[in-house]
């Protein structure tokens, strides 16, 4: 954006300044002048505020904080004192007899906002009976403080500052989505860089925009059993399950696993079969010899419980002392000694000293 043309300079990324020590005498002269320095707008565009103003708290406050210094004189400031309160003279009628007190009786004046008037220094500030109706203020850049003039009069400089044709600046972020699933909106805006502070130089559909978000179905997936946990699914209103759970929201287990403490577990693994079984599952264990499916906790035909273990009936039996190490559902014993336990002495055979010895030894 330029300023335009003439004698207005730039002061700042988005302020033009026209400096003048002239002709005015008074608060009011220096309005007219600078509604006087306005150049041509479009007809069509809806004005409220003069493109060409005295300087406002605002503006002021910006063109001291430049790094350069455009004046060093006394200057007026647009305000005017009205019932306790600071307001800005907005758009300025030729008629000579209207005073600053009209402006704000007639609706074209706006409050000064109080956050610019806490940055300015203005003597008397905090006497609530220092100024009275219609007082303005003029700068003094020499000890950087405001000060009262009484009705607006007095010679001094003035400073106007011109409206740019507004363009849009930067975006910015995106707002939250209003939902989660099936469908929302977003919104960002941007502000409209211009001189005056007034939003109708930019068109308005310039300034905020709106897009769709988050266009994904709800899916109600039991997100804990859920691949990195998202709520999310397919057309089907299937969720991306884990391994192990099953269902359109994988709230139940797949075939050949069980639910354990609230998690689907392989079968086997559910029956211990790292500890007792092997760990290949198949709807149930795998047993280590001598245990029993589907749980591996019984002992298989041919072998007993003994000490929590299941063995081989024969070593139950003692065979490996009283038998033969060998074992097919009871003991091979020893010569003289009676299947199934070889507790007891075969026929022709008689104990003796606890031992089966044959009775044709026996007299």
């Amino acid at each position: 954006m330029n300023c335009p043309h003439g004698h207005w300079q730039r002061a700042g990324p988005n302020l033009c300044i026209q400096l003048d020590h002239g002709a005015p005498d008074d608060f009011h002269g220096a309005l007219n002048q600078c509604k006087d320095w306005s150049t041509p707008h479009d007809p069509k565009e809806a004005v409220f505020k003069d493109w060409s103003s005295l300087i406002t708290v605002k503006r002021l406050l910006e063109l001291l904080d430049q790094p350069a210094r455009y004046f060093s004189h006394e200057v007026w400031i647009n305000a005017v004192f009205y019932n306790f309160k600071w307001y800005q003279i907005a758009r300025v009628s030729k008629k000579t007899s209207k005073s600053v007190i009209d402006y704000i009786k007639d609706g074209d004046a706006e409050l000064i906002p109080q956050h610019d008037l806490d940055q300015l220094v203005i003597a008397g500030a905090n006497s609530p009976k220092h100024f009275g109706n219609g007082d303005s203020l003029v700068y003094n850049p020499k000890n950087n403080h405001a000060y009262k003039r009484d009705k607006g009069k007095g010679k001094f400089s003035y400073i106007c500052t011109h409206k740019l044709k507004g363009e849009p600046g930067q975006w910015g972020d995106w707002s939250a989505c209003s939902v989660t699933c099936n469908g929302g909106t977003r919104s960002r805006s941007r502000q409209c860089i211009k001189d005056f502070a007034s939003q109708q130089n930019c068109l308005e559909e310039q300034l905020e925009e709106e897009s769709t978000c988050n266009e994904q179905l709800c899916c109600g997936c039991k997100t804990e059993n859920t691949v990195d946990n998202e709520d999310t699914c397919n057309n089907d209103g299937q969720c991306s399950c884990l391994l192990g759970y099953a269902g359109l929201q994988c709230s139940s287990c797949q075939s050949g696993y069980v639910e354990s403490s609230s998690n689907c577990i392989e079968e086997c693994e559910f029956y211990n079969c790292n500890t007792i079984g092997t760990s290949t599952c198949s709807g149930g264990c795998n047993c280590k010899t001598g245990y029993a499916a589907p749980e591996c906790s019984t002992c298989q035909t041919g072998y007993v419980v003994s000490s929590s273990n299941c063995i081989e009936e024969c070593e139950f039996y003692n065979c490996n002392t009283i038998g033969t190490s060998t074992c097919s559902g009871g003991c091979n014993c020893k010569t003289g000694y009676a299947a199934p336990e070889c507790s007891t002495c075969q026929t022709g055979y008689v104990e003796s000293s606890s031992n089966c010895i044959e009775s044709k030894y026996m007299s």
